[in-house]
Protein backbone atom coordinates (compact mmCIF):
# COMPACT_ATOMS: atom_id res chain seq x y z
CA UNK A 1 0.00 0.00 0.00
CA UNK A 2 1.64 3.44 -1.04
CA UNK A 3 1.60 5.96 1.68
CA UNK A 4 -0.58 8.85 1.18
CA UNK A 5 0.55 12.21 -0.79
CA UNK A 6 1.61 14.91 1.86
CA UNK A 7 -0.37 17.63 2.63
CA UNK A 8 0.04 21.18 0.88
CA UNK A 9 2.62 23.88 2.83
CA UNK A 10 0.54 25.88 4.55
CA UNK A 11 0.10 29.29 3.16
CA UNK A 12 0.92 28.40 -0.48
CA UNK A 13 -2.40 28.32 -2.36
CA UNK A 14 -4.57 31.35 -2.20
CA UNK A 15 -7.99 30.94 -0.50
CA UNK A 16 -10.92 30.44 -3.05
CA UNK A 17 -12.77 33.41 -4.24
CA UNK A 18 -16.21 33.98 -2.60
CA UNK A 19 -18.90 32.62 -5.15
CA UNK A 20 -20.31 34.92 -7.51
CA UNK A 21 -23.43 36.40 -6.11
CA UNK A 22 -26.41 35.07 -8.91
CA UNK A 23 -29.65 37.22 -9.52
CA UNK A 24 -32.36 36.01 -7.66
CA UNK A 25 -34.85 33.69 -10.00
CA UNK A 26 -37.77 36.37 -9.62
CA UNK A 27 -35.29 38.55 -10.95
CA UNK A 28 -34.90 35.77 -13.89
CA UNK A 29 -38.47 35.74 -14.46
CA UNK A 30 -39.19 39.15 -14.84
CA UNK A 31 -37.23 38.81 -18.42
CA UNK A 32 -39.16 36.01 -19.58
CA UNK A 33 -41.63 36.84 -22.18
CA UNK A 34 -45.36 37.39 -20.30
CA UNK A 35 -48.42 36.15 -22.35
CA UNK A 36 -48.66 39.57 -24.20
CA UNK A 37 -45.41 38.84 -25.94
CA UNK A 38 -45.82 35.34 -27.42
CA UNK A 39 -47.67 37.15 -30.62
CA UNK A 40 -44.33 39.27 -30.79
CA UNK A 41 -42.22 36.14 -30.05
CA UNK A 42 -43.82 33.73 -32.61
CA UNK A 43 -43.01 36.29 -35.40
CA UNK A 44 -39.87 36.91 -34.55
CA UNK A 45 -38.99 33.16 -34.51
CA UNK A 46 -40.58 33.31 -37.54
CA UNK A 47 -38.65 35.83 -39.45
CA UNK A 48 -35.98 36.94 -36.87
CA UNK A 49 -34.87 40.22 -39.27
CA UNK A 50 -38.15 41.82 -39.49
CA UNK A 51 -37.82 45.25 -38.26
CA UNK A 52 -41.04 46.57 -38.37
CA UNK A 53 -42.11 43.37 -35.79
CA UNK A 54 -38.91 44.33 -33.78
CA UNK A 55 -40.13 47.97 -33.85
CA UNK A 56 -43.67 46.98 -32.70
CA UNK A 57 -42.21 44.83 -30.36
CA UNK A 58 -40.01 47.52 -28.44
CA UNK A 59 -42.94 49.80 -28.76
CA UNK A 60 -45.41 47.60 -26.58
CA UNK A 61 -42.75 46.94 -24.29
CA UNK A 62 -42.13 50.76 -23.55
CA UNK A 63 -43.27 51.79 -19.79
CA UNK A 64 -46.21 53.84 -19.45
CA UNK A 65 -44.10 56.30 -17.31
CA UNK A 66 -41.87 57.18 -20.37
CA UNK A 67 -38.62 56.04 -18.96
CA UNK A 68 -36.06 54.86 -21.45
CA UNK A 69 -35.06 51.44 -22.23
CA UNK A 70 -32.50 51.42 -19.14
CA UNK A 71 -35.04 51.52 -16.68
CA UNK A 72 -36.55 48.76 -17.24
CA UNK A 73 -33.94 45.55 -18.03
CA UNK A 74 -36.72 43.76 -19.91
CA UNK A 75 -36.96 46.51 -22.47
CA UNK A 76 -32.75 46.44 -22.66
CA UNK A 77 -32.46 42.36 -23.01
CA UNK A 78 -35.43 43.16 -26.29
CA UNK A 79 -33.02 46.31 -27.33
CA UNK A 80 -29.94 43.72 -27.27
CA UNK A 81 -31.69 41.17 -29.06
CA UNK A 82 -32.93 43.49 -31.48
CA UNK A 83 -29.51 44.75 -32.56
CA UNK A 84 -27.77 41.14 -32.64
CA UNK A 85 -30.32 40.46 -34.85
CA UNK A 86 -30.40 43.54 -37.08
CA UNK A 87 -26.83 44.71 -36.34
CA UNK A 88 -26.30 46.86 -39.69
CA UNK A 89 -29.87 48.68 -39.00
CA UNK A 90 -29.52 52.15 -37.72
CA UNK A 91 -33.65 51.99 -37.03
CA UNK A 92 -32.84 50.09 -33.62
CA UNK A 93 -31.21 52.65 -31.81
CA UNK A 94 -33.40 55.28 -32.62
Amino acid sequence: MAPPPPPPPQGSAPAPPPPASTPSSSALTSLLPSEADLLYEEELARNPYALKTWWQYLAAARRPDGAGAGADPKRRVLYERAVRALPGSYKVGR
